[in-house]
């Protein structure tokens, strides 16, 4: 499973090998409108696999909850963090 930010503030999620769609290589499973300005940073849960982290130059923090996206939704956002950062947040590094 792959994730990555987009100067748009989109989240896309990808996931490698071959789909049942014919796709082969990384094929796009998700994407949506994660943050009002460019994204910088996207991590996986390192103990949890639907859970993503995601930080912008918005200065918000985002948890989201993958499981949504799953079923053909978008997914959704359990937590943000707006007022701990004076400006962007340009990385995310969740630990065990």
């Amino acid at each position: 499973r792959v994730a990555v930010t987009s100067t748009a503030g989109r989240v896309y999620l990808g996931e490698l090998g071959q789909s049942s769609g014919g796709c082969s290589g990384l094929c796009g499973s998700a994407s949506w409108r994660a943050h009002e300005l460019e994204g910088w940073a996207v991590a996986f849960d390192p103990r949890d696999s639907n859970t993503l982290y995601t930080g912008a130059d918005d200065a918000q923090l985002k948890r989201w909850d993958l499981r949504a996206a799953a079923d053909g939704g978008e997914p959704v956002a359990t937590a943000t963090n707006r007022r701990s950062h004076g400006a962007g947040v340009c990385c995310v590094s969740p630990s065990r």
